[in-house]
């Protein structure tokens, strides 16, 4: 949907809009740009003013742009780590396991009790 088809819906549902889009400045540079509104209604609900800001947010979406890298990033090394670990210990519960098996048909008490 357009900017213009956004603001035509809120201003005929009398309803705030928000909404972010890229604009070209002069020099060629894309830029984000959040624009936040209000429909202001008349005595009979019908849209009789529009109130709103526009503000540059190049910044702050290149910060979340960089923070959702750097978080799918860690999810990998994340699922990594997890898996290059889950060896040594199916190793250690392997052993663990036989050296159970192998204390249980001892015949001292006091190893089959520790």
């Amino acid at each position: 949907m357009t900017i213009q088809e956004e603001t035509a819906r809120a201003i005929a549902a009398v309803e705030d809009f928000s909404y972010e889009y890229r604009a070209l400045w002069p020099d060629g540079t894309v830029h984000w740009i959040l624009a936040r509104g209000a429909v202001v209604a008349n005595e009979a609900g019908q849209a009789e003013r529009l109130t709103g800001v526009n503000m540059e947010i190049t910044a702050a979406k290149s910060a979340q742009e960089a923070l959702a890298a750097a978080n799918l990033e860690l999810e990998q090394f994340a699922f990594m780590a997890g898996h290059d670990l889950q060896a040594p210990l199916r190793t250690v519960a392997v052993f663990a396991e036989l050296l159970e098996q192998m204390l249980a048909s001892s015949a001292d008490q006091k190893i089959q009790e520790r």
